[in-house]
């Protein structure tokens, strides 16, 4: 079978990888940081109902909707399922609800109008001056443990993961990509690949570069979550409005997420982070949660969204959605780019991407493979030899107790830690 080498380890590079394994291909994943280490691993923890994006956005929001459903039922244990509310602020914000309702409706998305005095009751802490709830399906999931699960599925197939090794060169020639590498010791190799995906969300257009194109135009848009120790609402908030600034709240494990922001900035690496802003930014989500206007956020972290640009776009207008440019057919390249997409939808993004490249490569159809995810890490521990057998079963023997969370955690960390290339 052809040998395909998928660059950037988000959670698009890791459901291609895991599909184009599953349906025999030879598949090396390698990224320059840890699985998830950029965008994938940096938003809010929202698996999206798609009621965010109904009114501006319905193509994603069609997508969100049944795709939710599917992760869900397959990994329901890495998936906390809240629920979440658009509340009203506002006579404007209330009107939108009637827009909300009937988008939502229009792209298959659960939602109804609830009782403002129920939902204050069972949240004390959201403002009491709502003047409407909708509830909707949204739900958190835990992005890191899902990821590691999706890469332990593609290991499982068969599929080389090589996490802190980054791509320092592409080469062309009739038939083939020759890549160069380094990995995080400083050494560096070349090989070979029949075929490249380009899955590296704000530096697709560095990756390109190196490959001599530059026929995608990145739009690297900047968006910054806080967090305040604690929760303080037991469902996911959402402003009644279009989405902006300051508008969604996440209870996320043991703390509360805010955020967040769309803006275009330079240098995806270093951004320029205004405390201002997120003093502004604070401000808004008090306007939800007033109790957050006397809590000290204990830190922030950014992530760095891959959008297209178009024009003038101003990137709150940007469609979330993903897309998948042919190197193969635009430059007669075997190379394959994929693009923007929600942490929600990347099963979709990483099955349609599988698709193309087996597409450009004369294969057959992509197998519809079955996603064991909640299984996966502890399959792939189990295979991996008596040391990491050992371990897991350390890591077992706290489940139940006090030390519960901890005990997960660390396995999935010693899974992550198996990818790491020691070349």
């Amino acid at each position: 079978m052809p040998r395909i080498l998928v660059i950037g380890a988000g959670i698009n590079g890791l459901f291609s990888a895991f599909y184009l394994s599953a349906s025999g291909y030879d598949v090396v994943l390698v990224d320059r940081g840890d699985i998830l280490s950029g965008t994938s691993g940096r938003f809010h923890g929202m698996l999206h109902s798609g009621a965010r994006y109904a009114v501006n956005d319905p193509k994603s929001a069609k997508e969100c909707a049944s795709e939710s459903e599917f992760l869900f039922r397959a990994a329901p244990s890495m998936i906390d399922d809240t629920g979440g509310y658009f509340i009203a602020l506002s006579a404007k914000e209330e009107d939108y609800g009637d827009s909300l309702l009937k988008a939502c409706k229009e792209c298959n998305v659960s939602a109804t109008d609830y009782e403002v005095s129920e939902l204050l009751d069972e949240n004390p802490f959201i403002n009491h001056n709502v003047k409407r709830a909708i509830r909707v399906p949204d739900r958190v999931i835990h992005g890191y443990e899902f990821g590691i699960s999706v890469a332990a599925l593609a290991s499982l197939n068969g599929a080389k993961i090589r996490s802190f090794e980054g791509v320092s060169g592409i080469e062309f020639t009739r038939k083939e990509a020759v890549v160069s590498f380094r990995n995080y010791r400083g050494r560096e190799h070349k090989d070979r690949f029949d075929f490249v995906l380009n899955t590296t969300g704000p530096y697709a257009s560095s990756i390109l570069e190196m490959a001599g194109l530059n026929d995608v135009e990145v739009m690297p848009t900047l968006g910054t979550m806080i967090c305040f120790r604690g929760t303080y609402t037991s469902s996911i908030l959402n402003r009644m409005r279009l989405p902006s600034d300051g508008d969604i709240v996440v209870p996320y494990g043991c703390e509360t997420i805010g955020g967040t922001q769309a803006v275009v900035t330079v240098n995806p690496d270093s951004p320029e982070i205004d405390p201002e802003e997120l003093e502004e930014m604070r401000n808004e989500l008090a306007n939800m949660v007033p109790i957050l206007a006397r809590k000290t956020f204990e830190r922030y972290y950014y992530s760095i969204r891959p959008l297209i640009r178009s024009g003038d776009l101003d990137p709150r207008q940007a469609s979330r959605d993903f897309y998948i440019f042919d190197h193969s057919s635009n430059h007669k390249l075997p190379m394959i780019s994929v693009l923007g997409g929600k942490f929600t939808t990347a099963r979709l993004v990483g099955f349609e991407t599988a698709s193309k490249v087996s597409e450009a490569l004369g294969g057959g159809s992509i197998k519809l493979a079955e996603l064991r995810l909640d299984t996966a890490v502890d399959s792939l521990m189990e295979s991996l030899g008596t040391i990491e057998k050992e371990l897991l079963e350390v890591s077992k023997a706290r489940i139940g107790t006090m030390d519960d969370r901890l005990s997960r955690e660390t396995k999935f960390l010693l899974c992550a830690s198996s990818f790491i290339s020691r070349e």
